[in-house]
């Protein structure tokens, strides 16, 4: 049984409770304590709440945050700060990982079209370049990475923190041997994976190459003002041969349970109704790839799903 501290008492600690106290209930982990930024209480649900001064008094196997977006940047400014171990830092994914629930259930489960392709190309080739942008909780990372050699390597696109704990949490797998190479963006309203990638290809340029990438699986946003420049940028950093996936090609926010504008009614502010039940990366894929001559629809026998579309990029 792991000790471990909870760091966030907010909104995202109470969306994953259950699950967290589904852990303690199967003796899986001990919560010692929760860490709240101001202590305006002492107890949380039969808990005890303390300081993050106070952390350094209690001995705990892991730390995990239960906070996303800027306050998850700044409990990791403050980890820093207090020069807590890194290696004992988790996030959310932690939990869903090993989940077996069906609310999360469908985040546990790999890219199975990315695997085979990955398969295909080492048959090909002694060293390769796997990019994912957008990493959720890590499930298709960890299974990449299980497949690449350490002639190989492995890029991921997502925000600062996610890369982060990604990274870490791959660096301790005894059966991950590949190159790791994190690419992290801020959560600020305008910096996305799309800047991280143009670097790449700038970068590409001036080493006059005909690109980076074997294998991409694209499974970012989902909507069509940066998965659409994503795409765009990828097909030029995408090698002779090489292949992207698209991911949720069927998904709208509309439909979506967790960001409909019942559940998320910010979504209105953000997109007009039209937007809101288009399939916009759908409309990625028609708008940038099915005029593209340099590209052919690909599919894995018995594999591919109707969620998802492959490319190939034709030498």
């Amino acid at each position: 049984m792991e000790k471990v501290l909870v760091w966030g008492t907010g909104n995202i600690f109470r969306k994953y409770y259950d699950i967290l106290l589904n852990y303690v209930k199967n003796n899986e982990v001990e919560i010692i304590a929760l860490i709240n930024q101001t202590k305006s209480c002492e107890m949380i649900n039969g808990y005890k709440v303390i300081c993050k001064e106070e952390v350094i008094n209690y001995e705990y196997d892991k730390i995990i945050i239960m906070a996303e977006g800027i306050a998850k940047e700044n409990i990791w400014n403050d980890i820093n700060q207090l020069m807590i171990d890194n290696k004992k830092i988790v996030s959310i994914a932690y939990l869903l990982r090993n989940y077996s629930g069906d609310d999360y259930h469908q985040n546990n489960i790999p890219c199975l079209e990315i695997l085979e392709l990955i398969r295909k190309t080492k048959k090909e080739k002694e060293s390769i370049a796997v990019a994912e942008i957008g990493i959720d909780i890590g499930a298709t990372s960890i299974e990449v990475c299980k497949l690449l050699e350490s002639t190989d390597t492995f890029y991921c696109f997502d925000f600062e923190d996610k890369i982060r704990e990604l990274l870490l949490y791959l660096k301790g797998l005894d059966e991950v041997t590949c190159d790791l190479v994190g690419k992290g963006n801020s959560h600020k309203l305008y910096d996305s994976y799309c800047w991280s990638l143009c670097e790449l290809l700038f970068e590409m340029r001036n080493h006059k190459k005909l690109g980076i990438f074997d294998v991409v699986y694209l499974d970012g946003a989902h909507d069509f003002f940066r998965d659409g420049l994503a795409c765009c940028i990828l097909k030029e950093l995408i090698k002779p041969n090489g292949f992207i996936i698209f991911d949720d090609i069927c998904w709208n926010y509309g439909n979506s349970s967790t960001c409909n504008p019942k559940v998320f009614p910010q979504v209105k502010e953000l997109f007009t109704d039209e937007q809101i039940y288009d399939c916009q990366i759908q409309r990625v894929v028609d708008a940038f790839m099915l005029s593209d001559e340099r590209f052919k629809q690909f599919y894995i026998e018995n594999i591919s799903y109707l969620s998802r579309a492959i490319f190939i990029k034709e030498s």
